[in-house]
C-alpha cells in the first residue's frame, strides 16, 4: 500500500509529457516563377499549398502553367521537369507552395514539422510583397517553392506569415499637379489632365465627391493643385487625388 501511495504521489508531481513538434528532413529545395499573360498591379494575397505524391500529380500540376503559352514559361517548366525526373515517389513526395499571380513577391519555406499530436505536417512559410508604382506594369508571375521530403500519408497544412516591408507602410504620396480641370459625364466629379505630359506618361488625376464642388467654377481652366494620391489604384494611369490646397488658378 505504501508503494502504491508513493507511486500516486510521484504521478501528481511529475510534469505531463507533451510530444514536441518533430522536424521533417528536407532533402531538396527548388524555387522559381512562371510568367503569366496577365498584366497589372497586385494586391497582397497569401500563397497556397499543394502536395505531389506521384509523377502523374507532377504532370497535372505543371500542365496548369503550360496553358499560358509563353516561351520563357515553357522553358522554365521543362527545366523543372528535368530536375524532378529522378524523384522516387515510392519513398519521397513534393511539398509545393505557390503564389497567386503577383508582382514583386518573395517567399521562403522556413521549416516543415509534424505537429504535436502527430495528425499533420505543417509547412511554415514567410512571404513579402512589395507594392511598386510603375507606368506600365509587368506581366504577373506565379512564384513557387518546392521541397522534397520523406513520403507520408499525413495531410500537409500551410502556416504562412506575411513580412510587412517598411516601404509598404507608406500608402500615399504627395503631389503637385498643373492641369486643365474637366467635368466628367456624371456632372459631379472632375478630371485633372496635366498640361505638360512627359514622354511615356499618360497619368490623369480625379477629384471626386464633396471636394470637387468648390472647384466646379474652375472647370475648363488650368489650375495647380497640391494633394495626395493613394498607391492603391485600379489603373496604372489613373490616380484619385485628395486635394489639400489650390495653389494657383491660371
Amino acid at each position: 500500500m505504501k508503494f502504491i501511495a508513493t507511486l500516486i504521489a510521484l504521478c501528481l508531481v511529475l510534469p505531463v509529457y507533451t510530444r514536441a513538434e518533430a522536424s521533417i528532413t528536407i532533402s531538396r529545395k527548388m524555387k522559381g516563377s512562371f510568367i503569366t499573360t496577365v498584366r497589372g498591379s497586385s494586391v497582397t494575397q497569401p500563397p497556397y499549398i499543394q502536395v505531389i505524391r506521384s509523377r502523374e500529380g507532377l504532370e497535372y500540376t505543371l500542365s496548369r502553367f503550360e496553358r499560358f503559352k509563353k516561351k520563357i514559361t515553357q522553358k522554365r517548366i521543362d527545366k523543372l521537369r528535368k530536375k524532378l525526373a529522378n524523384v522516387n515517389y515510392k519513398k519521397n513526395m513534393l511539398v509545393c507552395v505557390f503564389s497567386p499571380p503577383m508582382d514583386n513577391f518573395k517567399m521562403t519555406i522556413k521549416s516543415l514539422v509534424e505537429n504535436e499530436d502527430g495528425s499533420a505536417i505543417e509547412a511554415i512559410v514567410t512571404y513579402i510583397h512589395t507594392i511598386k508604382n510603375v507606368r506600365i506594369p509587368p506581366f504577373k508571375s506565379i512564384h513557387y517553392v518546392m521541397v522534397m521530403i520523406p513520403k507520408s500519408d499525413l495531410p500537409v497544412i500551410l502556416r504562412a506569415e506575411e513580412i510587412v516591408s517598411s516601404k509598404n507602410k507608406k500608402d500615399t504620396k504627395k503631389v503637385t499637379v498643373t492641369g486643365r480641370l474637366m467635368l466628367l459625364n456624371n456632372g459631379i466629379d472632375l478630371q485633372l489632365v496635366p498640361v505638360v505630359i512627359k514622354r511615356g506618361s499618360k497619368n490623369s488625376y480625379y477629384v471626386k465627391g464633396a471636394q470637387a464642388k468648390p472647384l466646379l467654377k474652375h472647370v475648363g481652366k488650368v489650375v495647380t493643385l497640391k494633394g495626395a494620391v493613394s498607391i492603391e489604384r485600379d489603373s496604372p494611369y489613373e490616380w484619385d487625388l485628395t486635394v489639400d490646397k489650390v495653389v494657383k488658378i491660371y
